[in-house]
């Protein structure tokens, strides 16, 4: 569908944003637990 092609053509345009969105995401999931502090660490 065109929904999908523009989220296709977007994704392919921001993938290195999107990967480094998924990795802090998962470090704060699986981390947060035992490294608070982490995250904020991270996004700075």
């Amino acid at each position: 569908s065109d929904v999908q092609q523009l989220s296709s053509i977007r994704s392919s345009h921001t993938s290195a944003e999107q990967h480094y969105l998924v990795f802090t995401s998962t470090l704060h999931r699986r981390y947060h637990n035992t490294y608070i502090t982490t995250p904020w660490v991270l996004h700075i």
